[in-house]
């Protein structure tokens, strides 16, 4: 019995899955990944919420390293409060990872020095004048 080969995506985990292929042809296509935060840029110490908005596929993987040494793997992350307390410029890098299919998303943070105390009014320097008659 001689099967005719039927292209397309064999693999299950894909968005365009074709049930009736028998031979994969390339064509798998796949969630992208897609990272959200609330804030790109402010003064130490810096807080930001980081959501992951990609639309997952079962199986997926999820890593997250955010510049500075953290590293989460998770792929269910809704408004995770991180806290960069140094300044610097730091880049998120998220990976999305079904089978063999990797995506990726970055974002760039940016974080100045603290702000200084405003200086009270009482210890501000003023200048005298004198009224000469």
């Amino acid at each position: 019995m001689i099967v005719d080969a039927v292209l397309g995506c064999t693999d299950e985990e894909a968005n365009n899955y074709d049930e009736q292929a028998n031979l994969d042809d390339g064509s798998c296509a796949y969630n992208a990944a897609v990272l959200f935060v609330n804030e790109e840029f402010g003064c130490a110490p810096f807080s930001i919420e980081i959501t992951n908005q990609t639309l997952l596929t079962e199986g997926a993987e999820c890593s997250y390293n955010l510049g500075e040494g953290t590293i989460l793997e998770v792929c269910e992350l809704d408004a995770y409060t991180h806290t960069y307390d140094s300044p610097g410029t730091y880049t998120i890098t998220y990976t999305y990872t079904v089978g063999e299919f990797i995506s990726t998303d970055e974002i760039t943070i940016t974080v100045y020095e603290d702000e200084p105390d405003p200086i009270p009014l009482s210890v501000r320097q003023t200048k005298s004048h004198a009224l000469i008659v």
